[in-house]
């Protein structure tokens, strides 16, 4: 496994209720890393990974779980620590008081490699990676890095971070209902009659809040028909305001 570890500065973390959410950048595409590394666009994309012990301590249990995906020339990690488990509080308690000394590292597996040049520099170009998890450490040396201020539960969400954790929470659902009906059948048992009956429910309210959404998005998608009616009134309180010797800059 390789670990690449990347500076991280400014972090802000918020608990409240049993939340302890966490987002940070713990890693930059398009840059020469200290390991002579350039990680290209797409080389993430979206993974589920663990928020590994301090230090990449595979010999602990997680201290949380969330995804990774990538924002523009940043890949970001958005994740929630366990806050129902001691290890998990005290990560999430020192990663919080850290603040802006907090450094982040990453353990990964190269799936697609090339030799090339970058800026005049020859470099290992990374295509593409599977992740394993990510790490809060002591010591990075990371490039053109920074962290995200990171709110907890809804309160405080811009309507974007809102969306992107309810898609992470539903994600996360679906992959545990996979494992759970894969471990059932490692066994020769399928789901219950109860948590089928459960999903087949929630299936089916996903289904009538996808139908609401849509017909919100159809709701208020601009109208050729309006925008053409709207442009008619302006152009006639135009030409009223002229006739009426009105001043008018267009």
């Amino acid at each position: 496994m390789d670990k690449k570890v990347y500076t991280t500065t400014g972090l802000e973390l918020k608990q409240e209720g049993d939340q302890g959410l966490v987002r940070a950048v713990f890693a930059t595409l398009n840059v020469i890393d200290e390991d002579g590394d350039v990680t290209l666009p797409g080389a993430f994309g979206e993974q589920s990974v663990k928020l590994a012990a301090w230090g990449h301590d595979w010999g602990h249990l997680p201290v949380g779980r969330g995804r990774i995906f990538e924002e523009e020339e940043k890949a970001v990690f958005d994740g929630r620590f366990f806050l129902d488990t001691m290890a998990g509080q005290e990560h999430f308690t020192t990663v919080k008081n850290l603040a802006e000394l907090q450094e982040w590292s990453y353990g990964f597996r190269i799936l697609e490699r090339a030799e090339g040049e970058f800026n005049g520099q020859q470099v290992r170009f990374l295509k593409r990676m599977k992740v394993w998890e990510v790490s809060p450490v002591m010591v990075g040396a990371g490039v053109d890095t920074m962290t995200i201020a990171i709110k907890n539960g809804n309160e405080g969400l811009t309507y974007l971070e809102h969306a992107e954790h309810v898609l992470a929470d539903v994600q996360a659902f679906v992959q545990r209902s996979e494992s759970l009906a894969d471990y059932r059948a490692k066994e020769g048992r399928a789901l219950s009659a109860e948590n089928r009956d459960r999903l087949k429910e929630l299936a089916e309210r996903a289904a009538a809040l996808q139908k609401e959404l849509a017909d919100l998005l159809a709701e208020t998608e601009p109208s050729a028909e309006k925008a053409g009616q709207l442009y008619a009134q302006y152009q006639h309180t135009l030409a009223e305001l002229i006739r009426q010797g009105v001043p008018v800059t267009t």
